[in-house]
């Protein structure tokens, strides 16, 4: 069986045996029975160390942090329109998560690569979560974090696999060494319209001059329509894992980032794991 990129719902128990369940509540409640099946076979077939606990907890820290970044961009975006800016400076951003609550500056490498030059922050208040705006005139001049940060972004989309026509957003993760990962996703340009897949994260050295490694996330893009799954059955989403033998940060990330989070079970080589509405992950006994 050739183990790849996936995708199912999962719907709400009925009984077979009371006469209430219709043809096709039948038919989508032994569909799940059977990818259950087909997971717990593959599973099987190719075993493989489960990661430990520590592993899982990490996965759900980086997904997180992933949601955390994306609703930061949001809001900070929203005050900083007020100042009416130029869409090139709109488009290249970057949030970083402080002591106190979450920076995004807007700005643009210069022309000798050497500095972020930050034309508007959005600010968030440590007190009330809120995000307020600052307009720089002339601009701020960089040459730290946001540099840095700056060049791997670059980097990161020069050396990612992208899908020609889409657009894609960038992350920035910094790690404790000093350096830090640039993951680049499909961006979600329709509401409740949810991108899974396509994904990667790369690990840019500290001063963003140089990718120290690439990894595909996941093979395939999946576009889920969750306003239409909301009003139907299904109560869960659940897809197989072609690249890795664990969950991924992104399928942490494509959860808590929902309005009304539901669980996603993964299939992979080690076993299935669920992912919670908060992120967590259990994996299936």
């Amino acid at each position: 069986m050739v183990w790849g990129d996936k995708r199912w719902y999962i719907v709400r128990p009925v009984s077979f045996w009371n006469g209430s369940c219709s043809l096709r509540e039948m038919r989508a409640s032994f569909k799940f029975f059977l990818v259950v099946a087909v997971l717990a076979a593959c599973a099987g077939g190719h075993a493989q160390q489960a990661p430990p606990d520590s592993d899982l907890a990490s996965i759900t820290a980086r997904g997180r942090f992933l949601a955390e970044y994306e609703r930061s961009a949001w809001y900070a975006t929203d005050v900083v329109l007020k100042f009416r800016p130029n869409q090139d400076v709109m488009m290249k951003f970057i949030a970083r998560k402080t002591d106190t609550g979450w920076l995004v500056a807007f700005g643009n490498l210069d022309e000798a690569n050497g500095a972020f030059v930050i034309s508007f922050e959005g600010v968030q208040d440590p007190a009330s979560g809120k995000f307020s705006a600052k307009a720089f005139e002339p601009p701020l001049r960089d040459t730290g974090f946001f540099l840095a940060a700056a060049r791997g972004i670059e980097l990161a989309r020069q050396n990612a696999a992208l899908q020609k026509g889409r657009p894609y957003s960038t992350f920035v993760l910094p790690l404790d060494s000093g350096e830090f990962y640039v993951y680049v996703l499909p961006t979600q340009t329709v509401f409740d319209l949810y991108p899974l897949g396509g994904d990667e994260r790369l690990l840019i050295s500290a001063d963003g001059l140089k990718v120290l490694a690439r990894e595909p996330l996941h093979r395939t893009i999946h576009d889920i329509n969750l306003e239409a799954v909301s009003t139907s059955d299904a109560i869960a989403g659940i897809h197989s894992h072609a690249v890795a033998d664990e969950p991924e940060d992104t399928d942490v990330f494509f959860v808590v980032r929902q309005k009304n989070p539901a669980p996603e079970f993964v299939g992979t080589k080690s076993g299935t794991y669920e992912i919670k509405a908060d992120g967590s992950i259990l994996r299936m006994k």
